[in-house]
């Protein structure tokens, strides 16, 4: 202990002097006193008038120049006439002027029993009905032999503390070990006992605390951060796809395994939808025919309608991790061949669940195994497209280079998609627009111009592609074909002759293999 007096600083070595009264006579200390100013100092120890009269000075009382910086050996001797507690003060006097002092305690031999914590903290824990190991060390800092008792009883069943009790010699230490069974949920604080073996009093005590919490899986949106309970992708067209993105969060102190499965036995039903019976249609490789779907509904199940990615992982405590649903409703060609008739599909609801199983739980029937059900939904809608006013245009004869046009309408009926075409490239014909966008209820005009470059008839079929974007496992780039309207073109091209009538000649053409029925140029010329 130091005190500043009018800008001159003493140290002690030590802020108290403790010596052990066990009858073994003299005793003797030593301590030191520092010059901490900057200028040299007259020191001078002395024992305070207080004192019990057991303590003397047998170095340090006379007053010394102490240079700055240096220490002054004091040597404390104490002799006990009795086993009893005795106490008093070394102070330092500088200048002749009292400037600090240090307290002298002279005790009876005792054992002192002291902890490396008064507090073993559990934190956060899963429920997994594990075994949780905590430990803290209680130390003998005493002079003699102790022993202490630990009051285990007033813990709950669910803790076990090891040893119990003990003995220990000066400066010996033992480890005391806590087993917590995680089993009840919620926060806990309980109060460990420390007695003294000799008197039972309680010398000491532990807090044990920490929260036992649930192993939680939430479904986060990736735009707002907030809680979902389920994935709506809306409306797309067969044989496209729509891709939705969520977080997975691991709300718990624990690493979890997970494992994503399809629950095959969970009504398909879902508040503020009706989506009945579309599980079944579904999971059937034939479903969505609308022939027999009912008989088809034992056949094997298929997850290509929705799929999740990834299907399994491991997640830290208190991460995340984007979760892509994929909904890929597809139309499934007949299994029994061309003696089965193929209607047209119709609009399909679609409701799946899926479950985030616990893969590292310990046991198949812990309760704890499902972490996280989520519903999937989603509307499955057929391509709708009216052609006006026929799929078959005859353009008549048209002089070769030429121009003859016809009009078309097309339709698109569906309520709530867009839908993109496009026309592939013929000779003599032309689409005009060749591709675009009809918007949900829009009807554009085409313009279909026949050109003849050479003679004779010129059937064709025109072919109007219905496009959607692509499922993400398609090996094919660009958008997906979801339907092709065909338009059957019949147009003939023909010449004027000099006396003004028009006529049309078929052309025959030569074939290598037939020589008596090719026509050669000349052929002409004589008829």
């Amino acid at each position: 202990r130091c005190m500043d007096l009018n800008s001159r600083l003493v140290e002690f070595s030590v802020d108290k002097i403790t010596i052990i009264n066990d009858d073994r006579g003299y005793k003797k200390t030593i301590c030191y006193v520092q010059n901490c100013s900057t200028t040299s100092l007259k020191i001078r120890v002395a024992i305070s008038q207080k004192s019990d009269p057991v303590f003397r000075l047998l170095n340090g009382y006379d007053e010394h120049t102490i240079a700055s910086g240096l220490k002054h050996t004091v040597i404390l001797q104490s002799e006990p006439q009795q086993r009893v507690p005795y106490r008093g003060e070394l102070e330092a006097f500088v200048d002749g002027k009292l400037t600090c002092g240090i307290p002298i305690e002279m005790l009876l031999p005792s054992c002192l029993i002291e902890l490396s914590s008064d507090v073993v903290d559990f934190g956060l824990l899963v429920r997994e009905h594990q075994i949780v190991t905590k430990t803290f060390t209680i130390a003998n800092n005493g002079t003699t032999d102790g022993g202490f008792n630990l009051a285990t009883e007033s813990l709950p069943p669910l803790y076990q503390v090891s040893p119990c009790q003990g003995k220990l010699k000066p400066k010996e230490k033992v480890e005391i070990q806590i087993e917590l069974l995680c089993k009840q949920l919620g926060p806990f604080n309980e109060i460990l006992k420390i007695l003294s073996e000799e008197t039972r009093a309680e010398i000491h005590s532990v807090s044990i605390t920490g929260s036992i919490e649930v192993r939680k899986l939430e479904f986060l949106d990736s735009s707002t951060q907030n809680t979902i309970e389920h994935v709506e992708f809306g409306s797309t067209y067969y044989g496209t796809s729509i891709i939705q993105r969520a977080i997975l969060y691991n709300n718990s102190p624990a690493s979890t395994q997970f494992v994503v499965l399809l629950d095959t036995q969970s009504n398909a039903t879902l508040e503020g939808l009706d989506k009945s019976v579309t599980l079944a249609l579904a999971c059937t490789p034939g479903g969505l025919s609308q022939d027999k779907w009912r008989e088809q509904c034992n056949s094997p199940q298929s997850e290509e309608v929705i799929g999740v990615r990834p299907q399994q992982g491991t997640l830290n405590p208190f991460e995340t991790r984007v979760i892509e649903f994929v909904f890929s409703p597809h139309v499934y060609k007949s299994e029994t061949g061309w003696s089965q008739f193929q209607t047209l599909v119709s609009r399909r609801d679609y409701t799946l669940f899926f479950k985030f199983v616990n893969a590292s739980a310990h046991s198949s029937q812990c309760s704890d195994q499902v972490l996280l059900e989520v519903a999937a939904t989603g509307t499955a809608l057929p391509v709708d497209i009216h052609l006006l006013p026929a799929t078959h245009v005859d353009f008549g004869g048209c002089l070769v280079n030429f121009c003859s046009c016809k009009q078309l309408q097309l339709r698109n009926n569906s309520p709530t998609l867009p839908l993109e075409f496009s026309c592939r490239k013929l000779a003599h014909y032309r689409c005009d627009p060749d591709k675009g966008r009809l918007e949900p209820g829009q009807q554009l005009e085409l313009l279909v111009s026949f050109r003849p470059r050479q003679l004779g008839d010129l059937n064709t079929t025109l072919r109007i592609e219905l496009l959607g974007p692509n499922g993400p496992n398609s090996k094919v780039n660009g958008p997906a074909l979801l339907r092709t309207v065909a338009v059957q073109l019949n147009g003939c091209g023909i010449t004027t002759h000099i006396d003004g009538t028009r006529r049309f000649k078929t052309v025959r053409l030569a074939h290598p293999d037939d020589r008596a029925t090719s026509v050669r140029p000349h052929d002409g010329e004589k008829n």
